[in-house]
Order: structure tokens, then sequence, then C-alpha cells
């Protein structure tokens, strides 16, 4: 560190300081859009329904949701219990239905205008939170990664020169939080996030945005890309969800992703991703968990980035080395409890300019 000129470092601090407005700003505008979505669902469902009916229609959902949000104190979490609230959840969509039918409401442009506000907040998350290129899934065989003994690659482990991380997380209702932990003399990466709901509206979300990373500093031996190779072993990494049926004409959409990520800093330059877990699914009263990158701890995986631009010989760079993780649920009538717990040991980087000889 002592090396990088004072210059590099002021101008490096600079960047961090602007890219962390980036990021953040950047989240404010997807909660913006998203809030926006959900608004114009229920303005438009409702607008189905006759204005002679659109009141004791909201009065019968509000009470609907309000008995569903007290589930969790109502039953207990025992073999009986379960069965109570099962039975419950089956009679109640049972007479929801049988009362959205007397509603005379066209069903199939309801679900239509239900279907078209998924497409669109799944595309407006997309945008803000997905690259926009391909990226390939992480390698489970070591055999394909350089050796120590292979030049011109710098070999880099903890102590890193620094470390960040942010979270982010907002929904309409129910309940949301995200934290994360770095540790640069360790190289320990990760976060942990939890979304939930019961008694959905007709359009309610809830979204958790994650990033943990550590930084190095990179002098570019040759003009290039930089190309570079991430170890990370597996600490413990976790994602499972519920949802469950509860009134009328449901639908939902839930997306849980991990990605591993290398950005130069300074010099300002832009994300590239590879994935360690890109989970998607729909409408089903079911439960789902499994592991992400179907690692055990201790496994290793390994990522092979290179930056989106190129560099100048002797250029002194500022890069960060990390995961993104988010999960996110759009729901209509559905409870959702949607979960991650993402934690890594970035063991060692494999750093090189694609000019190198």
């Amino acid at each position: 560190m002592d090396e990088v000129p004072i210059k590099e470092r002021l101008q490096a601090a600079d960047a961090s300081i602007e890219r962390q407005r980036n990021i953040q700003a950047a989240n404010r505008t997807l909660t913006t859009t998203l809030n926006q979505l959900s608004e114009g669902c229920v303005k438009d469902i409702q607008g189905i329904i006759a204005k002679t009916q659109l009141r004791a229609y909201t009065s019968r959902h509000s009470e609907a949701m309000r008995s569903i949000a007290d589930i969790p104190v109502k039953y207990r979490a025992t073999t009986e219990g379960l069965r109570q609230e099962k039975e419950f959840r089956k009679g109640l969509v049972k007479r929801s239905q049988e009362y959205v039918a007397t509603l005379g409401v066209d069903l199939k442009k309801a679900e239509a205008v239900q279907k078209d506000y998924i497409k669109r907040s799944g595309e407006a998350l997309r945008q803000h939170l997905e690259p926009n290129e391909e990226a390939p899934y992480v390698i489970l065989d070591p055999k394909e990664t350089p050796k120590e003994t292979h030049n011109p690659w710098a070999w880099m482990y903890p102590p890193y020169v620094d470390e960040w991380g942010t979270q982010w997380s907002y929904g309409t209702r129910g309940g949301r939080w995200a934290s994360h932990y770095e540790n640069r003399y360790t190289g320990q990466i990760g976060s942990q996030c939890q979304i939930w709901l019961y008694g959905a509206d007709d359009s309610d979300y809830a979204y958790t945005n994650a990033l943990s990373e550590i930084w190095v500093w990179y002098r570019m031996p040759a003009a290039g890309m930089v190309e570079a190779w991430l170890y990370m072993q597996n600490i413990d990494g976790r994602y499972s969800g519920c949802m469950e049926d509860e009134w009328g004409w449901s639908d939902i959409d839930v997306y849980q992703r991990s990605k591993p990520y290398m950005e130069v800093i300074s010099p300002a330059g832009t994300r590239r991703y590879g994935t360690l877990l890109d989970f998607h699914v729909g409408e089903c009263d079911c439960c789902w968990s499994g592991k992400v990158g179907y690692a055990n701890p201790g496994d290793f995986r390994y990522s092979h980035l290179f930056s989106t631009q190129s560099y100048a010989a002797n250029q002194w760079l500022l890069i960060a080395f990390g995961i993104h993780d988010y999960n996110y649920f759009w729901t209509n009538d559905m409870s959702c409890d949607v979960a991650m717990l993402n934690r890594w040991f970035m063991h060692h980087l494999a750093i090189r300019s694609t000019g190198a000889p």
C-alpha cells in the first residue's frame, strides 16, 4: 500500500465515495419504480370491479388479510397447530373464491393485469440489479484454474488492502432485513437477508440488496484488460423460501440471486459478474431450500472474470472483489417468506493483464 502514490490513493477515495452514492441512488430509483408499479396494479385491479361493489370487496379483503396476519400468533408450531392452520387457509381460499364469483368480475382480465405487472416489475428489477451480459456459472474443477507457478499472474492473499459492504431493504408491507460482514484481515465476506409477508394485498413486494467485498491495489504490467481468478471457499451458503395461497385469484414471482464480481473502483469502471445462485419460481403452494453454489462448508468455487475496459501499462487500479446477493418477491394474495445466508472466504486471487506476455 505504501508504494501506491498519494495522488492515486486520493483519486481512489473520491471514486469510492462517488460509487457509493451511485449504488444508493440506484436502490432509490428501483424502490420508486416498484412503488409506482404496485400502486398502478391496485388501481387497475380495482377498476375491473364495479364501483357499487368495490367498497364491500375492499372491506372483505382487508378483513381476510387481518385474519391471515394473525396466523403466526393463532396457531402453534406443532403438528396439530400446522394441521389447523392448513385447514384454515383452505377454507379461507374457498370462501374468497366463492365470494369473488358473486361479483361478476372478469377473472381472466384481472389475471392478465396481474401478470403484466409481475412482468414489468421483474423487468425493473433485472434492469437495476442484473448484469447486461452473460454471468458464467462458477467453476467447480480446480484443474481449470492457473497455478502459482504460472506467470505472469500476481497472487494475492489476506490481509487485503481494505473491505466494504452495503445493504438495502424495502417493501410495501411485512418484514425485511439485510446485513453484511467483511474482514480484510481474514478475507471473509458475505451477507444474510430475509423478507416475509403474511396477509398480502393485490400487489405487495419486498426485496433486499447486499454487496460484500474486499479491495486490492494492482499495477498493470502491460496495457490490456484485467483478468482475474477468484478462489472462494464456502463457509456457509443456504437459501430457502415458502409461499401459500391466501385469497381469491393469486399470483407471485420470486427471485434469489448470488453473484461473485470484480469491479475496478479507480479509475471508475463497471461490475462484471459470475453466478453462484440463480433461482426463480412462480406460483405454487410450496417450500424450497438449497445450497448456494451447491457448496458444502470448505468447498471451493472459482470465478474467472475480466474487467469491462482496458488500462494502460503501469497504471494503478483499485479493484473490488466480492459477492452481490439479492432476494425479491412480488405477490398478489399469497404469503411468502424468503431467506438467504451466504458467507465465503476469499482465499486468494490471481490477477494479470491480458496484454502481458
